[in-house]
């Protein structure tokens, strides 16, 4: 089976690109089908062709999938979704967890804490204005040898800024949040209406704190009189 692979890179590194595309043994390049050059966008659009694939595809600039592409078939982890790119993975464990992706940063300076790699989530905003409006850092508190400490950041735009944190997952499972906890505001009691046992909530009528005791809903400051 053949597949095709629309591949986008600048046109400035054309040449270095083609030089690092270094596909398995067992994935034979066999032609260059086709090239567009699109001066607007200064990018060259090459289609290539390949063989069954049953290895890794290592490239070395970014591939772009646009609205109607696809990349590859549902064979070997590829998947056929206009638009989108999806990896499934098929495996025998059923108890484990299983890596089947992984965002990796390799620095060519000395690591030092703070180092984070980021997935960014954008959006059309206003037509023609694509804003980062969410990011997930994955960052290196501390990079002592045999002692490193990993971190999760999330970060979130407010009033069109650019996004700042809001949540920290800790090395040691503390979540610290920068604007405090929003509990849910309440009218009435929803002890024993769905709200479990343990369940933080704000009486919006009479102002106070409340949660659930698992038979009432009680003050945080005087569990012994009612919310509500």
């Amino acid at each position: 089976m053949k597949r095709f692979f629309p591949v986008f890179i600048s046109a400035s590194v054309f040449l270095l690109s083609l030089a690092v595309f270094t596909p398995g043994a067992n994935i034979p390049i066999e032609s260059i089908l086709n090239n567009v050059f699109d001066a607007s966008s200064n990018t060259l659009q090459i289609e290539l062709t390949q063989e069954e694939i049953t290895g890794a595809l290592s490239v070395g600039d970014d591939i772009t999938l646009e609205n109607s592409e696809t990349l590859g078939n549902s064979t070997d982890g590829w998947v056929d979704v206009a638009g989108k790119f999806e990896i499934v993975e098929t495996s025998a464990y059923t108890f484990v967890p299983v890596g089947i992706a992984n965002f990796e940063l390799q620095s060519s300076g000395t690591p030092a804490n703070g180092l984070a790699v980021q997935q960014n989530f954008s959006v059309e905003t206003t037509d023609d204005n694509v804003e980062i409006i969410a990011t997930i850092q994955g960052l290196v508190a501390d990079v002592t040898a045999a002692s490193e400490d990993g971190e999760l950041v999330f970060s979130t735009m407010t009033a069109g800024a650019t996004a700042t944190e809001k949540m920290r997952i800790h090395d040691t499972g503390e979540v610290e949040f920068k604007f405090g906890i929003l509990p849910d505001a309440v009218t009435a009691d929803p002890c024993g209406s769905g709200y479990p046992e343990g369940a933080i909530f704000y009486n919006t009528t009479s102002n106070y704190m409340c949660y659930c005791n698992g038979t009432n809903d009680v003050k945080m400051a005087d569990d012994t009189t009612a919310c509500f």
